[in-house]
């Protein structure tokens, strides 16, 4: 029997484990893990003081940074830094970026409104066609400068802002799955969570979201997931359901069972 509470010995046994030649590449990939969170953690702690010291400047400041939110790289950051849940709604000054930060038409006129549909719509085919092609990073560019169109319009009517609305969801969808070609399934995941929050009712973003979540092998979420796309969708589509729940239980299974071979060649 293994004795838990002995440390030198866990840490004899570790060792063992990292010595062996089958297990390096477990070893390298926990060591690349570890070193991109301790990444993650330096640069979280950088864009925190930028934070800190934005909140903290007066008017006058963030009047005079206004015309330089305008350039899209820097409206992109300054708005990242405060599009981030774990930011305290109650601070009165990210109101203000948020406000400087959403470069907007004042009044959408109806030319303007056509204009813009009809960019997105070319950035989108343009996309469309890098993604049939096999070039994700191509079609990414491509359906950002869509999004980057359309957050540009104020409609005045409902039914134009439905339309834009429309426009977004499609293009954020195609973002989810662009990125999900890319290798990036967390990426994948914020776009269709975005999506979702514009249309909780669309299915097929939640279909989307699961499969990058069985991707990140987070795997009761893409459960939920196609749980409510099947409520959602009702008896339609049930093919296509029914395929990705063989792909979870399929992968949940290999997950399992790697599991269990790797505690029993650390224990035995």
């Amino acid at each position: 029997m293994f004795d838990f509470t002995d440390s030198a010995a866990l840490q004899r046994s570790f060792a063992e484990f990292a010595r062996q030649p089958a297990n390096a590449p477990l070893v390298e990939r926990a060591q690349q893990e570890e070193l991109l969170e301790s990444l993650d953690a330096r640069d979280a702690a950088m864009l925190q003081a930028v934070r800190i010291k934005l909140e903290e400047a007066d008017a006058a400041t963030r009047d005079t940074l206004a015309p330089l939110l305008r350039y899209p790289v820097l409206a992109r950051l300054v708005h990242s830094l405060f599009n981030d849940p774990s930011v305290s709604p109650a601070n009165p000054h990210s109101a203000d970026f948020e406000r400087l930060t959403a470069p907007r038409l004042a009044a959408t006129t109806p030319e303007q409104l056509s204009a813009a549909m009809n960019e997105q719509l070319e950035e989108r085919q343009l996309g469309n066609r890098a993604y049939a092609a096999g070039d994700p990073r191509v079609a990414l560019r491509h359906y950002e400068r869509g999004l980057a169109v359309l957050r540009l319009l104020q409609p005045d009517s409902p039914h134009d802002a439905a339309v834009v609305q429309e426009a977004q969801v499609t293009l954020l969808l195609n973002t989810a799955a662009a990125y999900l070609a890319a290798g990036e399934p967390g990426a994948a995941v914020a776009a269709c969570g975005r999506a979702l929050e514009l249309d909780p009712g669309n299915a097929a973003a939640r279909v989307r979201r699961a499969k990058a979540l069985m991707a990140r092998r987070e795997y009761q979420a893409a459960a939920a997931d196609l749980d409510a796309a099947e409520q959602l969708w009702g008896g339609s589509r049930g093919e296509e359901l029914r395929a990705l729940r063989a792909q979870l239980r399929m992968l949940r299974q290999r997950d399992e069972a790697a599991d269990r071979g790797l505690y029993s060649r650390m224990f035995r």
